[in-house]
């Protein structure tokens, strides 16, 4: 493995059940969190990037990447080619009618 990260191509970051509950099961604020809950937040909306990922590790690319790849290696995030989709209004979601 190489010691330097990249970003593989434009994917849309996604958040797993298991990195969900982690994010916030603690009030404990540590880096892997930040990330996650800024990822819950918008990220599956709009593809990753390392300006995005550095904004949301505090301008520290290199620990945003170490951190991406941490929770990836754990299954709490993961990447998917396209964005989610819009939920549709007047549905919940478990996709019944409001």
């Amino acid at each position: 493995m190489s010691d330097t990260l990249k970003l593989k191509g434009a994917l849309y970051p996604m958040v797993t059940p298991a990195g969900a509950y982690y994010a916030v099961s603690s009030q404990e604020q540590d880096a892997a969190r930040m990330l996650l809950t800024q990822i819950l937040r918008i990220g599956h909306s709009v593809p990753l990037t390392e300006e995005l990922l550095a904004e949301w590790s505090g301008d520290e690319a290199e620990k945003g990447l170490q951190t991406l790849y941490r929770l990836q290696r754990l299954d709490f995030v993961n990447g998917t080619e396209q964005p989610r989709p819009p939920r549709q209004s007047g549905k919940s979601a478990t996709g019944a009618a409001k």
